[in-house]
Protein backbone atom coordinates (compact mmCIF):
# COMPACT_ATOMS: atom_id res chain seq x y z
CA UNK A 1 0.00 0.00 0.00
CA UNK A 2 1.36 3.75 -0.45
CA UNK A 3 -0.62 6.54 1.32
CA UNK A 4 -0.02 9.79 3.70
CA UNK A 5 -0.66 8.80 7.26
CA UNK A 6 1.11 6.01 7.29
CA UNK A 7 -0.33 3.96 5.56
CA UNK A 8 2.97 2.51 3.81
CA UNK A 9 4.54 5.60 3.15
CA UNK A 10 5.42 6.41 -0.02
CA UNK A 11 6.75 3.00 -1.37
CA UNK A 12 5.81 1.41 -4.48
CA UNK A 13 2.61 -0.65 -4.35
CA UNK A 14 -1.50 -0.12 -4.13
CA UNK A 15 -3.06 2.81 -3.81
CA UNK A 16 -4.89 3.44 -0.19
CA UNK A 17 -8.03 3.39 -2.04
CA UNK A 18 -7.66 1.04 -4.44
CA UNK A 19 -7.08 -1.68 -1.83
CA UNK A 20 -9.73 -0.76 0.36
CA UNK A 21 -11.91 -1.61 -2.74
CA UNK A 22 -10.75 -4.98 -3.10
CA UNK A 23 -11.14 -5.19 0.76
CA UNK A 24 -14.59 -4.91 -0.03
CA UNK A 25 -15.20 -7.31 -3.14
CA UNK A 26 -17.89 -9.18 -2.31
CA UNK A 27 -19.01 -12.04 -3.81
CA UNK A 28 -22.37 -11.29 -5.44
CA UNK A 29 -22.35 -7.73 -4.63
CA UNK A 30 -19.45 -5.93 -5.63
CA UNK A 31 -16.98 -8.18 -8.07
CA UNK A 32 -12.83 -8.66 -7.28
CA UNK A 33 -10.63 -5.46 -7.72
CA UNK A 34 -7.34 -5.75 -9.56
CA UNK A 35 -4.31 -5.13 -7.09
CA UNK A 36 -1.94 -4.63 -10.00
CA UNK A 37 -2.03 -8.42 -11.37
CA UNK A 38 -3.80 -9.87 -9.32
CA UNK A 39 -8.09 -9.58 -8.47
CA UNK A 40 -8.07 -9.57 -5.12
CA UNK A 41 -11.66 -9.43 -2.57
CA UNK A 42 -12.23 -9.02 0.89
CA UNK A 43 -10.79 -11.49 3.25
CA UNK A 44 -13.79 -11.84 5.70
CA UNK A 45 -15.72 -13.89 3.74
CA UNK A 46 -16.63 -15.92 6.61
CA UNK A 47 -18.13 -16.16 10.31
CA UNK A 48 -16.03 -12.92 11.70
CA UNK A 49 -15.21 -9.73 10.40
CA UNK A 50 -12.05 -8.90 12.68
CA UNK A 51 -10.11 -12.33 13.07
CA UNK A 52 -9.61 -11.93 16.70
CA UNK A 53 -8.89 -15.58 16.64
CA UNK A 54 -5.48 -14.58 14.91
CA UNK A 55 -4.03 -12.70 17.75
CA UNK A 56 -5.11 -15.38 20.78
CA UNK A 57 -3.01 -15.47 23.75
CA UNK A 58 -0.80 -12.38 22.66
CA UNK A 59 -0.51 -10.43 25.69
CA UNK A 60 -2.09 -7.63 24.13
CA UNK A 61 -4.71 -6.78 21.12
CA UNK A 62 -5.97 -3.51 19.98
CA UNK A 63 -9.36 -4.51 17.63
CA UNK A 64 -10.36 -1.88 15.33
CA UNK A 65 -14.21 -2.17 14.14
CA UNK A 66 -16.69 -0.58 12.39
CA UNK A 67 -18.86 -1.26 15.17
CA UNK A 68 -19.72 -2.76 18.32
CA UNK A 69 -21.06 -5.90 16.96
CA UNK A 70 -24.53 -4.82 17.86
CA UNK A 71 -28.03 -5.27 15.91
CA UNK A 72 -28.13 -1.51 14.90
CA UNK A 73 -25.00 -1.63 12.78
CA UNK A 74 -27.17 -3.08 9.57
CA UNK A 75 -29.62 -0.01 10.35
CA UNK A 76 -26.52 2.22 10.21
CA UNK A 77 -25.43 1.01 6.90
CA UNK A 78 -22.22 -0.30 9.13
CA UNK A 79 -22.71 -3.74 8.20
CA UNK A 80 -23.47 -5.63 4.60
CA UNK A 81 -24.89 -8.24 6.42
CA UNK A 82 -27.71 -9.29 9.27
CA UNK A 83 -25.57 -12.50 10.01
CA UNK A 84 -25.00 -12.76 13.77
CA UNK A 85 -21.96 -10.14 14.67
CA UNK A 86 -19.63 -12.32 17.18
CA UNK A 87 -17.33 -9.20 18.05
CA UNK A 88 -18.54 -9.16 22.05
CA UNK A 89 -18.02 -12.69 22.20
CA UNK A 90 -14.56 -12.60 19.85
CA UNK A 91 -13.64 -9.93 22.65
CA UNK A 92 -14.76 -12.29 25.71
CA UNK A 93 -12.96 -14.92 24.06
CA UNK A 94 -9.84 -13.23 23.91
CA UNK A 95 -9.92 -11.79 27.71
CA UNK A 96 -10.68 -15.27 29.05
CA UNK A 97 -7.14 -16.20 27.30
CA UNK A 98 -5.36 -13.93 28.99
CA UNK A 99 -5.31 -11.35 26.30
CA UNK A 100 -5.71 -7.96 27.40
CA UNK A 101 -7.81 -5.89 24.66
CA UNK A 102 -8.80 -2.66 23.59
CA UNK A 103 -12.03 -2.06 21.45
CA UNK A 104 -11.76 0.75 19.20
CA UNK A 105 -14.79 1.55 17.52
CA UNK A 106 -14.73 3.63 14.37
CA UNK A 107 -18.40 3.97 14.09
CA UNK A 108 -20.14 7.12 11.16
CA UNK A 109 -18.46 9.70 10.00
CA UNK A 110 -19.68 12.82 12.13
CA UNK A 111 -22.59 13.99 11.92
CA UNK A 112 -24.17 10.88 10.19
CA UNK A 113 -26.62 8.45 11.83
CA UNK A 114 -26.95 6.30 8.66
CA UNK A 115 -24.93 5.17 5.38
CA UNK A 116 -26.33 4.43 2.63
CA UNK A 117 -24.31 2.12 1.12
CA UNK A 118 -20.94 1.51 2.85
CA UNK A 119 -19.35 0.16 -0.27
CA UNK A 120 -19.68 3.33 -2.17
CA UNK A 121 -16.13 4.72 -3.60
CA UNK A 122 -17.49 8.47 -2.24
CA UNK A 123 -16.77 6.94 1.64
CA UNK A 124 -13.28 6.05 0.69
CA UNK A 125 -11.64 9.57 1.07
CA UNK A 126 -13.65 10.80 3.94
CA UNK A 127 -13.62 7.86 6.17
CA UNK A 128 -9.51 7.81 5.18
CA UNK A 129 -9.78 11.16 6.38
CA UNK A 130 -11.78 10.44 9.68
CA UNK A 131 -10.10 7.31 10.16
CA UNK A 132 -6.68 9.31 10.45
CA UNK A 133 -8.15 11.54 12.62
CA UNK A 134 -9.58 9.60 15.00
CA UNK A 135 -5.81 8.19 15.42
CA UNK A 136 -4.36 11.11 16.25
CA UNK A 137 -7.09 11.75 19.07
CA UNK A 138 -7.12 8.42 20.28
CA UNK A 139 -3.10 8.22 19.96
CA UNK A 140 -2.68 8.91 24.18
CA UNK A 141 -5.24 5.99 25.11
CA UNK A 142 -3.83 3.40 22.76
CA UNK A 143 0.00 4.21 24.20
CA UNK A 144 -1.12 4.03 27.34
CA UNK A 145 -3.09 0.60 26.50
CA UNK A 146 -0.29 -0.76 24.59
CA UNK A 147 2.60 0.20 27.36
Amino acid sequence: LKGPGGGGGQRPGNPVGTACAASSSLPGSMGPTWLKDRLCMDGGICPTSTHCDVVAGTKRALVISLSDGGPEAVAQGLRTSGMPNTLQQEIRDLEAGGTKTMLVVAGLLPGMDKLDNIMDPQWIGPQLNYGHARGQADLARVKGFWN
